[in-house]
C-alpha cells in the first residue's frame, strides 16, 4: 500500500503559532511525497499557501469540548474535527510539540485490520483503570467502559495515523465527543477508552517521549512536559536543523483560495 500524499491534521492555540513552521518543515523533509497539512487555529490564523509539494491550510477554530484548567484542547479538537475531512481517507495527527525525524511514509502506509482505526504506541505496563494520573475518575470509567477496556494497558497520545473511512462509518467522532463530556474534558482518558479495542500497536519510535529520546532511533519526537527544545537544550541540534519561520516555508508560494 502506498499513498501519493501525506495528509496531516495539526492544531493549537497562540503558543503553537511560532513553533508550527518548524514542525511542518520536519514533516515535509521527511518524505519525497506531497504533503497536505490542515491546522486548527485557536486565537490565530494565517493565509493558506501552496509551495512545491507542500500545501498548508489554516482553519480558524473555536469548537470542541472544554478541557480542565491547564490542559491543551488541541488533541480533542483534532479528533472531533476528523469527521469533517470527507476528502481524506487517511491522515496523520500530531501535537505541535513534536518533530518528524524519520521517513513518515513507513508509518503512514501501515495496514489496518478490519477492527483497527488508529495507530498508537502502547504503554509497557499497568492498566487503564489504575494509571496514577487518572485517580479520582474510577466511577466515571467503570460506568463508561467494559472490564476488558478497563484492564487494557492503554497507549500514548500525540501521534496517530487514522483510517478516516472507518472512523466516519463508526461515528467515532460523536462517540468520542460524548465520552469526553462525561469525563469532564479529559481527552487522553476519552482517547484510550474509545480506542482501546480499536488501535494498532506501533513501535515506540513513532512517539518517542522526551525522557526516552534516542534521536538516531526515532521516527517522531514528542517533547512532552517542560523539555521543549525552543526553551531548553533538549535535542537542540535536531531542533535547529529543522528550525524555520513561516516566511521560509512560503517562499515561491501559491496562495490557496
Amino acid at each position: 500500500m502506498g499513498f501519493n500524499c501525506i495528509n496531516v491534521l495539526l492544531g493549537g492555540d497562540e503558543k503553537s503559532e511560532e513553533v508550527s513552521p518548524t514542525l511542518i518543515n520536519s514533516i515535509n523533509k521527511s518524505t519525497p511525497r506531497s504533503v497536505h497539512i490542515r491546522i486548527l487555529c485557536r486565537g490565530w490564523v494565517r493565509e493558506s499557501f501552496h509551495t512545491g509539494k507542500l500545501k498548508v491550510e489554516f482553519i480558524a477554530y473555536d469548537g470542541g469540548v472544554k478541557t480542565p484548567a491547564g490542559h491543551q484542547s488541541s488533541a480533542n479538537d483534532k479528533l472531533l474535527y476528523l469527521k469533517n475531512l470527507h476528502d481524506w481517507d487517511r491522515c496523520l495527527i500530531l501535537g505541535w510539540d513534536q518533530l518528524v525525524v524519520g521517513p513518515i511514509e513507513d508509518l503512514y502506509d501501515i495496514e489496518f485490520s478490519s477492527k483497527e482505526v488508529i495507530t498508537a504506541v502502547p504503554y509497557k505496563s499497568g492498566k487503564f483503570r489504575d494509571l496514577w494520573k487518572w485517580k479520582g475518575k474510577s466511577k466515571e470509567l467503570e460506568s463508561l467502559f467494559s472490564e476488558d477496556i478497563l484492564n487494557s494497558s492503554g497507549f500514548e497520545g500525540g501521534s496517530h495515523i487514522v483510517d478516516l473511512t472507518t472512523y466516519r462509518e463508526l461515528g467515532l467522532a460523536d462517540i468520542f465527543e460524548e465520552t469526553l463530556k462525561k469525563l469532564g474534558g479529559e481527552d487522553h482518558l476519552a482517547l484510550i477508552g474509545v480506542f482501546a479495542d480499536k488501535f494498532k500497536s506501533v513501535d515506540y519510535k513513532w512517539n518517542m517521549m522526551s525522557e526516552k529520546m534516542h534521536t538516531k532511533k526515532a521516527g517522531i519526537l514528542h517533547f512532552n512536559g517542560g523539555n521543549k527544545p525552543w526553551k531548553t537544550n533538549n535535542c537542540k541540534p535536531v531542533w535547529e536543523y529543522f528550525k524555520c519561520e513561516w516566511g521560509d516555508l512560503t517562499q515561491n508560494q501559491h496562495i490557496s483560495q
